[in-house]
């Protein structure tokens, strides 16, 4: 008997395009509150995987799993394998890409902010993973400002440069003397 052919691991068997095995996965990394791909997974209490910000919200006013329905604490556990499967879905085109897209926006947000590990240089990466619209390219325009910024910062504490920081913030309200610039922004 001639040996088998081996069949390549990422190519799917011959008339399953979405497989049982590859809806679970998707599901698994699926926040059942938001329907979206998890960009910062947890574990709830009731054992499922859910985005953090939303089961969090959920537990401010519910005592009961989004899931079962039964009684459940608060404790969160972060799921990092969760985000590694999603980032391999991802580049694996396992999920739409308007899915992707929104994920690759949603983590470029949570790194900019500083909510999830990986800094600016990662935001950055994420948002030239996502296609060009109109909101990747300022959001990208706005990341490599900041990237600017902190260079700007650290080149003046090496120079021992003070006052740097006035030129990177705004005043939340102008002066109520009515003291500020001329007439005409100018």
């Amino acid at each position: 008997m001639p040996p088998r052919k081996k069949r390549s691991a990422s190519a799917p068997p011959k008339g399953s395009e979405a497989s049982p095995l590859k809806k679970a996965a998707i599901e698994a990394i699926t926040c059942p509150i938001t329907r979206q791909l998890v960009v910062d997974p947890v574990v709830a209490e009731d054992e499922n995987t859910y985005e953090s910000a939303a089961i969090r919200q959920w537990l401010q006013s519910n005592y009961r799993s989004p899931m079962t329905n039964e009684r459940m604490g608060d404790r969160l556990t972060p799921n990092r394998h969760a985000r590694l499967m999603v980032e391999a879905a991802v580049k694996e085109g396992a999920v739409p890409s308007e899915d992707a897209a929104q994920w690759h926006i949603s983590s470029a947000k949570l790194l900019a902010s500083g909510d999830v590990p990986g800094g600016m240089s990662s935001a950055i990466e994420h948002l030239r993973e996502a296609p060009k619209t109109p909101e990747t390219d300022l959001l990208l325009r706005c990341a490599t400002l900041r990237t600017q910024m902190d260079s700007l910062r650290n080149e003046a504490a090496s120079l021992d440069v003070q006052g740097v920081d006035a030129f990177f913030t705004m005043p939340a309200q102008p002066r109520a003397d009515g003291w500020g610039a001329p007439a005409g922004g100018g």
